[in-house]
């Protein structure tokens, strides 16, 4: 029972790290995502992605899980 204590706690300890890491929701101009558009109210969405295809109908969509990856 102590052996699974610490090992909840520490794999809390890890993530409350990793979270605080995070740079999720904030403007960034990397240029990663290519032909992106900003949408009309930012507080709306902050944490979504949608991914297009060439004429611009949407085929895929995400939320920003880590500030690398969605």
């Amino acid at each position: 029972m102590k052996r699974l204590v610490v090992m909840v706690m520490s794999l809390s300890l890890l993530i409350t790290k990793a979270l605080g890491q995070c740079n999720c929701g904030t403007e960034s101009s990397s240029g990663r995502i290519v032909g992106g558009t900003v949408v009309q109210s930012r507080s709306l969405y902050p944490f979504m992605a949608m991914i297009c295809n060439s004429q611009g109908g949407q085929f895929c969509g995400g939320a920003f899980v880590s500030s690398g990856c969605v």
